[in-house]
């Protein structure tokens, strides 16, 4: 009887097992799939952002809600791409030339000043 009940015992923990290996992959898998659609996000904004900045660019100096504008606009580039550092495996000067090779991020000093202070972090 003792030993029907430790084989018993020992094959519920070997299912118990695979089910929690499965379950680990399931998600895995899951959290994955939700980086892959943030990083996609954050990246979509960042281009939407800059599209609305270059076209606050064109008011004049003098414009206070254009520039109220334009700088809250800069705000939430600074923001949005603190995020995509974020999202990063390892965010190095390679990443940022890979940004601007695959044209997520503008060969600009700006761009280069708001990204670099996330190197020495």
């Amino acid at each position: 009887m003792n030993e029907q009940l430790i084989i018993v015992l020992g094959i519920l923990s070997i299912i118990a097992g695979i089910l929690s290996v499965l379950v680990m992959l399931v998600q895995n898998f899951r959290i994955k799939k939700i980086k892959e659609e943030e990083y996609l996000d954050i990246w979509l904004l960042i281009t939407q952002l800059r599209s609305i900045l270059s076209k606050l660019n064109k008011f004049s100096d003098n414009d206070v809600d254009g520039a109220i504008a334009y700088e809250a606009t800069l705000g939430l580039i600074r923001l949005s791409l603190k995020k995509a550092i974020s999202l990063e495996k390892n965010f190095n000067e390679e990443t940022i030339e890979k940004w601007i090779r695959l044209n997520k991020l503008p060969d600009d000093l700006w761009y280069r000043k708001e990204v670099n202070r996330y190197l020495k972090e």
